[in-house]
């Protein structure tokens, strides 16, 4: 199993292209759907700085809605794709669909394979085992359903955006909750990136 963890996007692009093993011809799947409970425009904006970094980085790119793709599609996408990559938004949106969807278990027999997850600030936090303590970051209403349980790839817990003055104490107050639910919470500021292969992890 390999995974890339962030903030923002990919910090380190050196690092996170050794995962493939290969350098070129790399195909990116894209899921933005947790910024789906924000505006049009913030959505869009994100979504096209999403693919530009990854076109700009010479990366085969697509998107997939969860919410308006069928499964087969879902499979397919997975299939034909080297890494996927799961944005930032509410976490809680975004941890809804991906198990309502059956994602979760297209994602974990993926990694099976040559499949490299990647995400960013919620698509990073839905690797954990819960999301308690997202709660005071995101809303959770947002969700149509509040599922706690987040897809538990990894046995601990990502707080992202750490070291940012003006969100200190939110900050701080989802570090001491999830510590409450996980032994080993791990902290990324936005220059950083979690790298894991099997069992091996770096934070860079």
């Amino acid at each position: 199993m390999k995974l890339f963890l962030s903030s923002v996007r990919i910090p380190n692009h050196d690092e996170q292209k050794k995962l493939f093993g290969k350098m070129d011809d790399i195909a990116v799947v894209i899921v933005p759907n947790a910024w789906d409970p924000y505006s049009e425009g913030r959505r869009n904006t994100e979504v096209a700085a999403t693919i530009t970094e990854f076109e700009s980085l010479g990366y085969i790119t697509s998107v997939l809605d969860l919410v308006k793709s069928t499964e087969e599609q879902r499979k397919a996408a997975l299939e034909t794709s080297d890494f996927l990559w799961v944005t930032g938004g509410n976490t809680f949106y975004l941890n809804y669909h991906v198990q309502k969807t059956g994602f979760d278990a297209l994602i974990k027999a993926a990694l099976t394979r040559k499949l490299v997850y990647g995400g960013a600030s919620a698509g990073a936090i839905i690797t954990g085992p819960t999301l308690h303590g997202a709660e005071f970051a995101d809303d959770p209403n947002d969700a149509p359903e509040v599922i706690w349980d987040a897809m538990k790839l990894v046995d601990f817990s990502i707080v992202p955006h750490w070291g940012m003055e003006k969100y200190a104490s939110v900050l701080a107050k989802i570090q001491a909750t999830q510590s409450q639910y996980v032994a080993n919470v791990i902290t990324l500021t936005n220059d950083q990136a979690l790298t894991l292969v099997d069992d091996t992890f770096n934070v860079q």
